[in-house]
């Protein structure tokens, strides 16, 4: 958790800033908050604050924004923020709490890897069941047509059934529940 006035100096941070940006507090108490964002972010922070303060309009989500912090040896993290403002003695106030969703992310990237892959899967699966399975069908209807028999439209209908259940995999997978 951060704190900063309106000037956007840090006034407070607690000994959990330390395990998310590798700051300890008493290291950024005092600093500008510019210390703990990404230079190319700080053009936006500087002008969205200022509008806020002169205006009081936010143009941003204060319950849980996803934005990238700058830990203390250079690397960006990624950060949700849920901010709130206060008064003290007169002063405005804004508190950040902090979350490092790094695995978060993480687990997201490979949850869509694994979709994807499977989704992959079940494109190869289609095809390489689908092909055999529409000779056969071929085959095994214009046998029936020659020499009707309940066992060849047993065949027929167990096919049509596997070709079913191929398309039932397929679409779940790509809806992602396979």
């Amino acid at each position: 958790m951060l704190t900063i006035d309106s000037d956007s100096n840090i006034v407070y941070a607690n000994p959990a800033v330390e395990d998310i940006l590798g700051y300890a507090p008493a290291e950024l108490i005092g600093s500008s908050k510019m210390k703990i964002i990404p230079e190319r972010l700080e053009p936006v922070h500087v002008a969205a604050l200022a509008s806020y303060v002169a205006t009081g309009e936010r143009n941003i989500d204060w319950d849980g924004i996803e934005l990238p912090a700058l830990h203390k040896d250079g690397h960006e993290v990624p950060t949700l923020i849920s901010l709130r403002e206060h008064e003290h003695n007169g002063e405005q106030y804004f508190t950040g709490i902090i979350r490092d969703v790094t695995e978060q992310r993480q687990r997201e990237s490979q949850l869509q890897e694994q979709k994807d892959r499977l989704n992959e899967f079940a494109d190869i699966l289609t095809h390489d069941i689908r092909n055999p399975l529409s000779i056969a069908y071929g085959y095994t209807e214009i046998a029936h047509e020659q020499h009707e028999s309940p066992e060849l439209e047993r065949v027929l209908a167990s096919l049509t059934r596997i070709d079913d259940l191929v398309s039932d995999i397929l679409a779940l997978s790509k809806r992602g529940e396979v």
